[in-house]
């Protein structure tokens, strides 16, 4: 659980993703694959992968009716096979739908669909997010079949969490080593006795969020002591769970 004094550090955070979603900023040429380099460097730095995931955003689409949303919605649960769908109302006029496939399996799939009324349309977004417990190429090889056209078009983002054994006095360094070896070089960060995020970027990764003053960010870091253990968050381009 989050400990209470970061929560200033996630109230940005979560307005800039929001923000992030509905612009068109990230900028990518030929998909690279984040992710595999990202469990490749964790397990070099005998970083214990715990889980995975990935969220694929579709960029926002108008509608000029209802009518025409539920059709788009329609087709979407039609295309998308052996989900089971749920249905909410929240903030007056605006609608989700959560379709959730593959609980208690070693992939969890789900669909999120928002509709609501904007400026005489209806805007439609829909998110995609795949959660693993257990990492490995295997795993991820199917993932990537099942997905492979919606990672070619649409934004991405990977999140993976891991833990070192042990007590750790040196996790500045050893987010600093892990982001080196990525390629990465910092640009921005928060330093704490027992709390590390780094924001840094690799040339070598297409994916980009600008930052302002010519910056950009397509990765971060984050390592957190829990005295026992020390927790390890990496996410490209940016990290978008509670860390």
């Amino acid at each position: 659980m989050i400990m209470k004094k970061l929560y200033c550090l996630m109230i940005p955070v979560l307005i800039f993703i929001s923000f992030f979603f509905i612009s068109s900023e990230l900028t990518s040429a030929a998909k690279t694959i984040e992710i595999l380099e990202i469990t490749e460097k964790a397990e070099e730095a005998d970083i214990e992968i715990a889980s995975w995931s990935m969220a694929i955003k579709e960029s926002i689409v108008a509608f000029d009716s209802i009518e025409s949303v539920r059709n788009r919605v329609k087709e979407i649960k039609s295309r998308e096979q052996g989900y089971e769908w749920s249905e909410e109302q929240f903030k007056g006029n605006h609608y989700k739908m959560v379709g959730v496939k593959g609980k208690g399996t070693n992939v969890d799939q789900q669909i999120s669909i928002i509709y609501y009324p904007m400026k005489g349309n209806y805007k439609l977004s829909v998110t995609y997010n795949i959660d693993g417990e257990k990492w490995g190429i295997d795993i991820w090889e199917q993932v990537y079949n099942l997905y492979k056209s919606k990672i070619d078009k649409h934004k991405v983002f990977y999140t993976v969490e891991g833990y070192v054994e042990g007590q750790n006095n040196r996790i500045k360094k050893e987010a600093q080593n892990l982001i080196r070896s990525m390629s990465g070089k910092a640009v921005e960060g928060i330093y704490e006795e027992n709390f590390v995020s780094i924001s840094a970027y690799s040339t070598k990764w297409d994916v980009k969020v600008p930052l302002g003053d010519k910056q950009a960010m397509n990765m971060q870091v984050a390592y957190r002591d829990r005295g026992a253990h020390t927790e390890v968050t990496i996410g490209s381009p940016i990290i978008i769970t509670e860390y």
